[in-house]
C-alpha cells in the first residue's frame, strides 16, 4: 500500500498514528545502539517481514529481528493474563 493510501484508508491511518514507522524506528535503534533490535508486531498490513526489515536498514545498520508467533510466547510458568 502506498502512502497516499495510507492517508486516505480510516483504519490505516489509525494503525500508522499508533505506531513508529519502520524508518523511525530506524533512527531511534541508531541512537540507542542495541545489541538487537527487535520488533515485536508489524503495525502496518502492506509490510511483511523483509520489507520492515529493508525500511530499517535505510536509518539502522546493527541487527534487527521481528518477533513472529511462536517466537514471542508467554512462558508456561507464568499464570494466564
Amino acid at each position: 500500500m502506498d502512502e497516499a493510501t495510507l492517508r486516505t484508508s480510516p483504519e490505516e491511518r489509525i494503525i500508522v498514528r499508533h505506531h513508529t514507522t519502520p524508518e523511525q524506528a530506524g533512527e531511534i535503534f541508531s541512537r540507542v545502539q542495541p545489541r538487537l533490535a527487535l520488533y515485536s508486531h508489524i503495525g502496518r498490513r502492506d509490510v511483511d517481514s523483509a520489507k520492515l526489515i529493508e525500511l530499517t536498514r535505510t536509518s539502522y545498520s546493527g541487527p534487527p529481528e521481528v518477533g513472529e508467533d511462536p517466537l514471542l510466547r508467554r512462558p508456561t510458568s507464568c499464570p494466564p493474563i
